[in-house]
This record gives structure tokens, sequence and C-alpha cells, in this order.
């Protein structure tokens, strides 16, 4: 299904890492950097701190590789001081490191033959893969080498073997923690070397992850076994081991093993509970996974959780700041390298763009969009181009504005609703693009989205789109009633959402209805709501979720009671502007028929939409008329 019009041109990522960079300034991630570093030498200093240790030999490593060749020898120092604390991704960066033929690395290790250096870095890569398939990028490495690779095989095999023979030759001196890693390992290496699929050692590999787990109290064991190894081998056996994969899993998050607290605060999300219960049980889960390792999805959701106040129902900008910013320095589980995970771009870019943690800053939320962008986040190509439609950056030119966006509904079909609805807009107001076919084009295709998407799963933001695009014919058929329904029911699902968009949304969707309620045959309306503010909008208890018990307890009988009043005033205007829009389309407007007619007669370019105007002067774009800007996150 063609999801977009094209332009002969074909623009390719290449090109777009190019624009991207234009809006690219280093400042704040520079200046981040150096707090960053000034923390975490602290932390090493007061204690033993894997995830610090990690974080500056990711530091280190990056100036080297910018060219500062005294900084490998301080990066491998606080990797190896890392991987001893059991950061796997500090073993991985230990693993790809001794691969250079480096004169810093060769000082450190000395010169090892061929053999003796594959011995040492496979056992590098095999701490950092047994500690989770999700854990770094070891897991996707060891299965490559084996099946491709024959000496790599060779070299597993030996170390299988090695480790095998420290077992049997158990030390009393030797620490129970050093033998669950070694059980552990042995392990994964059973299960991985198993060419071909012999259901003994299948079942070998299950009880050494058991005795790893059980005698010695391995998380790691715990979580592979919860993760992967109890699910493979019921595919094998076709046995259940549902409730032992489950109990696996609370094991591990309760021995501190990162992953599984980031499955457990993920699982917690479940309405099975109540809401604010299970909302504060993601939190500590998510504190208590990010205090042993900062993966950087676990830092986002934790800046998720402040930024939208969704545990105690205020927001903490400053918190939620902090937090993306760390993320955005942290190892990510889809790719782990030093530069994060997109979202925490993406999500620190927002604070700038709203002033939500001060005053707005267009210029950094741009170079933070452009930082996600280059991480392939199309939301944040979307985000970047609506900052260069609205002339907010250096280097607004709109048509770099058409290119994100053309860019962003060719390679990701989550953005083919906003990308397209932006790219209509343009073709209908912007005169040097002005063209009415391509305009009702992107915005039947924008409909067709967002139509397809609220039949799986409703959405606040896709509804009031619906609402505009039929309160203002953009695309289809002006309906004024189809508008003011799709306006309610954005604003029934944004009552339980804590999401400051889809807050925004609500109001938005307020103000509209409103506006259409604003008739002479309409002498009453919903009750009065001043234009509210990103900011404010955490503040104010009419955003409140309608029927959470938690709220309940919290504000009171009373407060809820006025919330429902509300609810129910709404519900009595939908079904009086029904009837009153019914009268109104009888005596004011042209016959369906003659109204398609006419619209046939009309290009698209001469039509006057009219649109309430929500812009200061600095939005102004020279050549054009100011444009609405109350439509839009």
């Amino acid at each position: 299904v063609e999801r977009v019009e094209r332009l002969d041109t074909v623009f390719i990522m290449e090109d777009i890492t190019v624009i991207l960079e234009k809006f690219i300034h280093d400042d704040y991630i520079n200046q981040a950097i150096t707090t960053a570093k000034e923390n975490y030498l602290q932390e090493c200093q007061n204690k033993n701190n894997a995830h610090a240790n990690f974080q500056l030999g990711q530091f280190y490593y990056q100036d080297y590789s910018n060219g500062d060749n005294q900084n490998l020898i301080k990066a491998l120092d606080y990797f190896q001081t890392a991987s001893q604390l059991q950061h796997p991704v500090a073993s991985y960066m230990l693993y790809i490191l001794l691969d250079s033929k480096e004169e810093e690395v060769e000082k450190l290790h000395g010169h090892l033959p061929d053999t003796e250096l594959m011995l040492k870095r496979g056992q590098l890569c095999l701490k950092a893969a047994a500690h989770g398939r999700r854990s770094s990028n070891a897991h996707k490495e060891i299965t490559h080498t084996i099946v491709n690779y024959n000496p790599w095989r060779e070299t597993y095999l030996k170390i299988l073997e090695e480790y095998k023979q420290l077992i049997e030759m158990k030390d009393s001196h030797q620490q129970d923690q050093d033998y669950g890693e070694l059980y552990n390992m042995v392990a994964y290496l059973l299960w991985m070397t198993n060419e071909n699929r012999d259901l003994q050692i299948y079942k070998q590999a299950i009880q050494y992850f058991k005795i790893s787990s059980s005698q010695y109290q391995c998380a790691a064991s715990y979580y592979n076994l919860a993760d992967w190894a109890l699910a493979a081998y019921a595919n094998i056996t076709d046995d259940d081991f549902e409730d032992e994969i489950a109990d696996c899993m609370k094991l591990a998050g309760e021995l501190g093993h990162p992953l599984a607290l980031y499955h457990l605060a993920n699982e917690s999300n479940s309405p099975a509970s109540d809401s604010n219960q299970r909302n504060i049980q993601m939190r500590d889960y998510l504190v208590r996974s990010s205090a042993t390792i900062g993966y950087a999805e676990t830092l986002v959701c934790l800046g998720c959780l402040y930024l939208h106040g969704i545990t105690n129902g205020e927001s903490d900008f400053k918190l939620a700041k902090r937090y993306f910013e760390q993320a955005c320095l942290a190892p990510s589980y889809e790719a782990t390298h030093w530069i994060g995970s997109h979202w925490a771009f993406h999500q620190l870019a927002y604070i700038f763009e709203k002033g939500l943690d001060d005053t707005v800053q267009y210029t950094i939320a741009g170079s933070l969009y452009a930082h996600a962008g280059l991480l392939k986040n199309y939301h944040s190509f979307c985000k970047l181009a609506k900052l260069i439609e609205k002339n907010r950056l250096t280097h607004s030119d709109i048509a770099i504005a058409v290119q994100l966006y053309q860019t962003a509904v060719n390679h990701d079909e989550d953005t083919a609703g906003y990308g397209n609805y932006r790219l209509g807009k343009i073709y209908l107001q912007r005169d040097e693009y002005r063209d009415a076919a391509k305009s009702k084009r992107c915005f039947r295709l924008a409909y067709k989205f967002y139509k397809s998407e609220i039949e799986f799963c409703p959405n606040a933001g896709h509804y009031y789109r619906l609402g505009l695009m039929h309160h203002y014919g953009y695309g289809i058929t002006l309906d004024q009633t189809k508008a003011s329904k799709l306006y309610q029911k954005c604003i029934y699902e944004a009552s339980s959402s804590h999401n400051l968009s889809i807050k925004h949304y609500r109001q938005k969707a307020i103000n509209k209805l409103n506006a259409i309620f604003d008739d002479e045959n309409f002498n009453q309306t919903l009750p009065h709501h001043d234009y509210i503010s990103m900011p404010s909008l955490t503040s104010s208890t009419s955003l409140h979720r309608f029927n959470d018990p938690q709220w309940q307890d919290q504000y009171g009988q009373q407060q809820q009671a006025a919330v429902f009043q509300e609810n129910e005033v709404l519900k009595k205007r939908m079904s009086q502007m029904e009837e009153a829009l019914e009268m109104m389309k009888k005596r004011l407007t042209l016959s369906e028929n003659d109204f398609q007619h006419d619209q046939q007669q009309i290009p698209i370019q001469k039509q006057i939409i009219p649109e309430e105007v929500h812009t200061s002067a600095g939005d102004n774009i020279a050549g054009n008329q100011n444009q609405q800007d109350d439509d839009e996150d």
C-alpha cells in the first residue's frame, strides 16, 4: 500500500545524515559528558561502582576514537575494573579492543600469539554473553562466530572443557560467586555448541544453570533460565515451565539482575492491580536496575515516569531531565555503543522544545532531535521538521522540512499519519509548494492511517487529528458533526492518561468543541477552559483519571464527584450539540450531493479554511500568512 507522495528524487539516508548534521550543536552534550565525568570519578573514589567505571571507560574510549591515543590506556583500565565488577558491556568492549593492534593494548596485555589472544578474547565475550542475551552484543557475536568460523568454534569448545575441569577440581579457597559464574558459563556454552541438538546435552545445560542458580545464587543463571533456556527446552520436550519461568525471573530480580528488574518493571504495568501501586512498583524496579547497570532504556523509562508524573500525579521535570541526560550517554540494549537510546535524545529534546524545565530553547531541541534522527528515530524527524516548518531554527528551509517528513513516512509506518498530515498542510497552505492534488492525497493517506490505527488501539491524538480533518475539510468532506464526535472521543481517551501530550490534546479538543458550540443556536456551552500552556497542564486537577481508585483515595469523593459531574455535563452537551448541528446543517449547508459537486468545482488551493490562530510574532514565516499552531503537540 502506497503511503506517501514521493518526489522524483529519492532521498537516501546518507543524504539525510548530511541534513541532520547541520542542526547538531555538540555544546550541550559535551557539557553533559564533562559533568558526568566529574560525577562518575567521585563515585569511583567512594566505592566500587561497575556502571561508573564503565561510563568513564566509554568517555575515554570516545576521546581515543576522536584521535586522543593517550586516553586508550585509561579506557582499558576502567573497562577492566568494570568487567571485574560484572559489567557485561565492559567485558564485551575489552573483547573488541583486544582485537586491535594498538601499541597501548599490547603494552597492557603483552604481545600474545594468535591462539592465546583468541582464547583470551573468547573468555571475555563468553563472560558478557552469559550475563544475558540482551546484556550486550556478545551473544550475537558468539552465535555468529560459532556457526561461521571453525577456529572460533574450536576456541569455545576448548574454553568449555577448561571450565568443566575447574568445576571438577573445586578449590575450597574459591568464592561461591566464582563457581556460580563458572556453572553459568558452562551451561551457556553447552547449549551454544550443541551442533547436533542432542537432547542429553540440552538437559545437562539446564542442570548446570539450576546448580548455578539454586546452589550458588547466581542471578545471571536465574535470568537465563527465565529468558530463554526453559522456554527453548520446553519446545524440545513439550513440557510446561511457565510457572518456573516466572519464579526464576522474580528470583533474578531479587538478586539484582538489571535485565530481570527491567522485565519485572514492564510486567508490573499490567492493569491487574491498583494503578498507583503498580506504578510505584515499576519505579522501584527501574531504580534498582539503573543502580546496578544504568542501561539507556531503563533510564529513559525512569525519565518518563517523572516527566509525566506517573507515580504520584506530579511531574518532576528536573529529575526527568537528569535521567534523560544519563540515558543519552549510557549503553543501550538495542546496540551497546556509547551514544545511548534514540528515545533519550527525543524525550530530552521535548523538554527543551516545550520549556518544561526552564525556558523554551529551540536550538538545543533541534540539535537533540537531529541526534535522535541519526539513530533512526523517525518521530524525531517529524519533530525537527515541525520546528523548521515554524521557522524556529537556523537553516529553516521548508524544503528540508518536506524532505524530513517524506523520509519519515517512507521508512517508518508509525509516522505515516503525522508526516502525511503535515505534508498535506504544506501542499495546501505554502505558496511555493501549493498543490491541490498532493495535498488531498497526503491528507487522505493520513486519514486512512489514523482510522486503521484506532480500530486496534484508540488514541487521543489520532482522534483529535481526525476531528481537525473533518472540522476544516482537510482532504475530506467538511463535517462538524463528525468532528465534534471525534473531539469527544479524544477527550474521553485522554481522561485516563498521564502523558503530557495527550493531556494537551484533551484541552485542545475542549477548545475546539467550545468553538463549535459558540453559535447563536446553541446558547449553552461546555464549562469554559482557558487556553492552558504545556507546563501548567500537570497541575490541573481536571485532567486526573475519572475512575482511578488511587486518584479517588488521593483527592477524595468530593473532588471525584466534581469530575464525574463535568463528564456528565460533557455527555449532555454532546447530545444537545448533535441536535443543534443537524438543524444548522439543514439551514446553512448544501445537500451532500451539492456540496460534493461544489468541492469538485473549487480548487483546494482557493478554499479559505477558517481556523483559530494561536501564533506569536516569532512564528511568522516570510512570504506566508500566519499558520495555525494549536493542532500540534
